[in-house]
This record gives C-alpha cells, sequence and structure tokens, in this order.
C-alpha cells in the first residue's frame, strides 16, 4: 500500500505519476497543454516527447574537489513559468566526475 495516501497497491508507476502527492508536483511543473498527454502515456515516451525539448527547467552541476575525493551535486527545479519551487544539494561521497554529472 503507498505510505503517503494509503492507495490499496502500489506500483512505480503509481509512485511517480499517480499517487495524489505525486500528481500534485507533476501539476506544478507541466504546462497545463502537456498534462493529459503526460497522464494517458508511458512515462517513458512522455520524456523522450518532452524533457528532451526541457519542459521543466532544472539547471543542475557538480562539484568534484580532486585532492580529497569531495563530491557534491545540486540544481534547482522550475514550474513552466521559470517560477522557483525548490532547490537541491547532495553529497555523493567519493566518485569521479562521471558519476557527479549522471
Amino acid at each position: 500500500a503507498c505510505e503517503v495516501c494509503g492507495h490499496g497497491s502500489e506500483d512505480v508507476l503509481y509512485v511517480l505519476r499517480d499517487c495524489p502527492a505525486a500528481r500534485n508536483i507533476w501539476n506544478k511543473l507541466i504546462l497545463a497543454d502537456k498534462l493529459s498527454n503526460f497522464y494517458s502515456i508511458s512515462l517513458y515516451e512522455w520524456m523522450i516527447e518532452n524533457l528532451l525539448n526541457q519542459q521543466i527547467f532544472c539547471p543542475k552541476d557538480g562539484l568534484v574537489r580532486i585532492e580529497d575525493g569531495f563530491t557534491a551535486a545540486g540544481g534547482f527545479v522550475c514550474d513552466h513559468n521559470v517560477g522557483w519551487i525548490f532547490s537541491f544539494i547532495r553529497y555523493l561521497g567519493i566518485c569521479t566526475v562521471i558519476d557527479v554529472e549522471l
């Protein structure tokens, strides 16, 4: 069962898209004319069609301090009007530049 809303069955699609809490977030991030398509096709198809065209604005960057292996990644997410929604930064441990960028 979903820990957030109590829905009886929980799969990946439910967690990422269909839970009311997730829907609330997506409804703020995605342009209104794209929402019906988002909820009706597969997430993979939607991502290929829309995220590659940058419908969600999410600048991000990583930091690697080579001498001690310190790595971090951060960025922010804006809605379709480029209004700030939230920012993030995360210590990633010891890893490579490629790992940080991924």
